[in-house]
C-alpha cells in the first residue's frame, strides 16, 4: 500500500515540474520569434498606425532595432499631404539614428552615443481659405469622442486630484556624446498671399558631448556646439518688385566648453554672410513687411485661442540671466534697399554692401563691453525726390567707422575714426519754396494735415519731460571725422526769378577730438577744418572757401567756438539775381576775397567780416556783436543789398563799422571794437541811403579807406591790406600797389589768375590768427 502511494507521488511531482518548463520554453520560443521578426512587426504596426491615424496616411520604409547593441534606425518616413493641398508631403525624412548604451538604462546618467537626423524636410502649405496642411493631418473629432466625453462627465466617480505635496516628475541625467542634424529644411508655401509665394530655410546642428544634468536649472554642459542657418529665401509679395524680400547665404554660431548654469556663457564666433533685404512701399504707403505680418497674425491668433491654456506646475527654475561674451562677430556682404511705388516712377534708397567686425563683445544685464569694432558701408544712395530731376539726392561711395575699446559703464566712449569718401548731395528748392528733402518726406509718409500737426507738436512737447533722465550719459569722444572728395549742389528756384545754382566740389572736412555730451567747459577743444571749391557760372574761375576753428565740447546749448573763415575769388555774377543794380554800380567791382572771424559761446557772439574787391578796395561786409538772442548787426553794401531783396526785416547800420581784414583776430578774440553809435533803420529797399550812413563805408583807394574806418587802428588795416597785395603780386608780375595800375581786361585777368595763390596765403594767415584767439572765447 505504501509502495503504491509512493510511486503515485513521484509521478505527480514529475509532471508539475515539467509544466513550468514547457511554458517557459514556449514563451522563450515566442519571444525569440518576436525578436527575430521585431523589425518587420514594428514596421507593419507603424505603417498601419500611420494609415489609421492620419487623414492621408503615411509610410515608413525601414525600421531597424538592435536591442543588444541599443540602436534604432528609421529610414524614409513620409507623411502624405491632406486632400486639397499641394502634393508635397508635409514631412519627409531620409534617415534618423539613435544609439544608446543599454546598461545605462538601469542607472544614472543614461548614456546616448548618437542622435543623427539626416535630411528632414518640413513643408507648411496654406491654401486660399487660410487652412494649414499640418493642422489637417488628423481627422476631425467624431461623435464617438463626444459620447465618451459625455459619459465621463456623467460618471459619479470623483476626478483624482493632485496635491501640492506631490513631487514633480524627475528627469534623469542624460549624457549625449553626439547630436547631428544635417540639412533640416523648412518651406512655407502660401496660396493666400499669392499663387507662387514661398519661403524656405535650411538648418544644420552639431553638438559634441552634451550633459543634461538638470534641465530645470540649466545645469547643461556642452563640449562643442555648431548651429548653421543657410539658404534663407523669402519671396517678394505680389504687387511689389521681383527682388526677393529677404535672402541669406549663411549665419553660423560656434562655441566650446559651454556651461549654461555659469554666470557667463562664452561663444566663439557668430558669422553672417550674404544678407539682402528689400523693404518696399506700395501705392497706398503700406510696407510689404506689414502685409506679410498682418496676413499671418490672424492665423497665429486662431492658434492661440485653440491652444491648451492649462497651467502646469513645474519645479521652480533658476531664472538668473547669465552674461554672454562673444569672441568674434563677422557680418559680411549685407545689402538693403527701400523701394517706394507711391509715385509713378519707383523711388529707391539703399546700400550695396555693409561689413561689420566686432571683437570681444560682452553683454550683461543693462551693460556691454566691446574691445573693438569696425564698420564699412559701400554704395549708399538716395534717389531724388519725385519732381526734382534725375540727380541723386545723396550718394556715398564709402563710410567707415572704427572704435577703441568701449564700455557702457565707462565715463567716455571713444570712437577712433569716422571717414566718408566721395559723398555727393543735391539740395533743391522749387518755385514754391519747397525743398526736395521735405517733398520726399511728404511723398513717403503723406503730407500732414493742419489738424495733425498741432497734435503731433503737442504730443512731442508733452513727451519731452518723460524722456528726461537723471542718469549721467557717457561722453562720446570722436578722435577723427574726415570727409574726402565730396560735393554738394544747391539750387534754389524760389530765391529769384532766375534759378540760383551753387555747385560745391572738392569738399574736404576734418574734425579731431570732438567731444559730445561733455559738460566740462575746461575740456580740450576740438579742431575743425573745411575746404571746398565753388564752380561759378559761365566761364568764371572757381572760388575757394576755407574755414578753420577750435570748438568746445558739444552738450546743451551752443558750444564755444573760435573760427577763421576765408573766401577767395567770389564773383558777383554767381549771385547776380540777388544784387540790386544800384549796389553793383556803386561797388564798381566784379570779384571779391573775404575774411571772417567768429568768437562764440553760449551767451554772446562776435562776428566780423571784411571784403577786398578786385579793384583793391577793402571794406566791411558784416559785424555782429552782443547777446546770442539779440545781437547788434551791421551790414556792408553787398549783404545789405541782398538782404533788401530777400527779407522784410530791419537792419541797424552803424557809422563806426570796423575792418575785419585777413588778420581780423590777430590780437585775440577781443579785437572786436564797438560797432558805433550812429545807426539808421532802413527797410526792405535801401536805395542810395545806405551809402550816406557814414563816410568810408565805400571808398576808392587805400588812403580814403583807412580814414573812413572808425573804431579800428590803421596798423591793423595795413596788415590786412598788405597780406592781400603781397600774395596778389605773384599773379600780376610783381604788383605792389593797387590793381588800378592795370587796366581793363588785364586787371581782371591778373586778379582771376591770382585767386588760388591769394586764397592759400590767406589760409596761412588764418592759421596764425586762430592761434592768437583766446580760448575759451569771452566776447565782450
Amino acid at each position: 500500500m505504501s509502495k503504491e502511494w509512493s510511486q503515485t507521488q513521484t509521478k505527480s511531482r514529475g509532471w508539475w515540474w515539467k509544466a513550468p518548463l514547457i511554458v517557459i520554453s514556449l514563451l522563450s520560443l515566442a519571444l525569440l520569434i518576436i525578436i527575430i521578426n521585431i523589425n518587420a512587426i514594428a514596421l507593419s504596426q507603424i505603417n498601419s498606425a500611420l494609415e489609421k491615424t492620419l487623414v492621408s496616411g503615411g509610410h515608413l520604409t525601414t525600421f531597424e532595432l538592435e536591442l543588444l547593441d541599443g540602436q534604432l534606425t528609421l529610414s524614409e518616413l513620409t507623411l502624405n499631404a491632406p486632400e486639397g493641398f499641394d502634393t508635397t508631403p508635409p514631412l519627409n525624412m531620409n534617415h534618423i539614428k539613435l544609439s544608446i548604451e543599454v546598461a545605462s538604462l538601469f542607472h544614472s546618467p543614461i548614456i546616448i552615443n548618437e542622435i543623427t537626423l539626416d535630411e528632414l524636410a518640413i513643408t507648411v502649405v496654406r491654401d486660399k481659405q487660410g487652412e494649414l496642411n499640418v493642422l489637417n493631418l488628423l481627422p476631425p473629432a467624431d461623435q464617438e469622442v463626444t459620447s465618451t466625453e459625455d459619459k465621463n462627465s456623467n460618471s459619479s466617480e470623483p476626478e483624482p486630484t493632485h496635491t501640492d505635496t506631490e513631487e514633480p516628475l524627475a528627469i534623469p541625467a542624460i549624457d549625449i556624446k553626439k547630436v547631428a542634424i544635417n540639412h533640416l529644411t523648412v518651406e512655407v508655401i502660401d496660396h493666400l498671399i499669392g499663387e507662387t509665394w514661398s519661403a524656405s530655410v535650411a538648418l544644420d546642428v552639431n553638438i559634441d558631448n552634451i550633459q543634461l544634468n538638470d534641465l530645470m536649472n540649466r545645469d547643461i554642459l556642452v563640449d562643442a556646439l555648431y548651429v548653421g542657418i543657410s539658404k534663407l529665401n523669402i519671396d517678394q509679395l505680389p504687387g511689389f518688385s521681383k527682388a526677393p524680400l529677404l535672402t541669406l547665404d549663411k549665419v553660423s554660431l560656434t562655441a566650446n566648453n559651454l556651461n549654461l548654469s555659469a554666470t557667463n556663457i562664452p561663444l566663439n564666433n557668430i558669422e553672417l554672410k550674404g544678407l539682402a533685404l528689400s523693404v518696399e512701399q506700395d501705392s497706398h504707403r503700406e510696407l510689404n513687411l506689414q502685409q506679410l505680418l498682418s496676413s499671418w497674425q490672424t492665423q497665429a491668433h486662431q492658434a492661440t485661442n485653440t491652444s491648451n491654456t492649462t497651467v502646469v506646475e513645474t519645479k521652480p527654475a533658476d531664472t538668473a540671466t547669465p552674461s554672454i561674451t562673444i569672441s568674434n562677430i563677422t557680418l559680411d556682404s549685407i545689402s538693403a534697399q527701400l523701394l517706394s511705388h507711391v509715385s509713378p516712377k519707383p523711388w529707391r534708397t539703399g546700400f550695396e554692401q555693409l561689413n561689420i567686425q566686432l571683437a570681444d563683445l560682452g553683454i550683461a544685464q543693462n551693460s556691454f563691453t566691446l574691445d573693438k569694432a569696425a564698420l564699412t558701408l559701400n554704395g549708399f544712395e538716395i534717389d531724388q525726390a519725385p519732381g526734382f530731376g534725375d540727380e541723386k539726392l545723396l550718394s556715398l561711395k564709402q563710410l567707415s567707422i572704427t572704435t577703441a575699446p568701449l564700455s557702457s559703464a565707462a565715463d567716455e566712449l571713444r570712437i577712433k575714426e569716422i571717414a566718408l569718401d566721395t559723398l555727393a548731395s543735391s539740395i533743391e528748392t522749387d518755385e514754391q519754396g519747397l525743398t526736395n528733402i521735405l517733398a520726399l518726406g511728404n511723398t513717403l509718409q503723406g503730407k500732414p494735415t493742419a489738424e495733425e500737426t498741432p497734435q503731433a507738436t503737442a504730443s512731442n512737447t508733452a513727451a519731452t519731460p518723460e524722456s528726461s533722465s537723471t542718469q549721467q550719459q557717457p561722453i562720446i569722444h570722436i578722435e577723427q571725422i574726415a570727409i574726402n572728395n565730396s560735393s554738394l549742389t544747391y539750387s534754389d528756384r524760389a530765391l529769384a526769378d532766375t534759378p540760383m545754382v551753387f555747385p560745391l566740389k572738392n569738399i574736404e572736412f576734418e574734425a579731431k577730438h570732438l567731444r559730445v555730451l561733455d559738460s566740462d567747459p575746461e575740456a580740450a577743444p576740438a579742431s575743425l577744418s573745411l575746404a571746398l571749391e565753388l564752380t561759378q557760372p559761365d566761364s568764371l574761375p572757381d572760388a575757394y572757401f576755407g574755414a578753420i576753428a577750435v570748438m568746445g565740447p558739444i552738450n546743451t546749448g551752443i558750444p564755444a567756438i573760435n573760427s577763421q573763415v576765408r573766401l577767395g575769388g567770389f564773383k558777383l555774377d554767381t549771385i547776380d539775381p540777388l544784387i540790386p543794380p544800384a549796389t553793383r554800380t556803386t561797388l564798381g567791382a566784379d570779384g571779391f576775397d573775404a575774411a571772417v572771424a567768429i568768437a562764440l559761446n553760449h551767451q554772446d557772439i562776435n562776428l566780423y567780416a571784411s571784403v577786398l574787391s578786385d579793384k583793391n578796395i577793402t571794406y566791411n561786409a558784416i559785424a555782429v556783436k552782443g547777446p546770442i538772442t539779440a545781437p547788434a548787426i551791421e551790414m556792408g553794401p553787398i549783404l545789405t543789398g541782398v538782404y533788401s531783396r530777400v527779407s522784410d526785416g530791419l537792419l541797424n547800420l552803424g557809422k563806426g563799422s570796423i575792418n575785419a581784414g585777413l588778420d581780423i583776430a590777430s590780437s585775440g578774440v577781443d579785437i572786436a571794437q564797438a560797432v558805433g553809435t550812429g545807426t539808421l533803420s532802413i527797410g526792405k529797399n535801401l536805395g542810395t541811403s545806405l551809402f550816406e550812413t557814414g563816410s568810408g563805408l565805400i571808398t576808392l583807394d587805400k588812403e580814403q579807406l583807412s580814414h573812413g574806418l572808425m573804431g579800428t587802428s590803421k596798423g591793423t588795416l595795413q596788415i590786412g591790406y598788405d597780406s592781400v597785395t603781397e600774395s596778389g603780386s605773384a599773379a600780376t608780375g610783381g604788383l605792389k600797389g593797387s590793381y588800378h595800375s592795370l587796366d581793363g581786361s588785364n586787371a581782371e585777368q591778373a586778379w582771376n589768375e591770382g585767386i588760388k595763390t591769394r586764397y592759400e596765403h590767406s589760409m596761412l594767415q588764418a592759421e596764425k590768427a586762430l592761434l592768437q584767439m583766446r580760448y575759451p572765447p569771452k566776447p565782450k
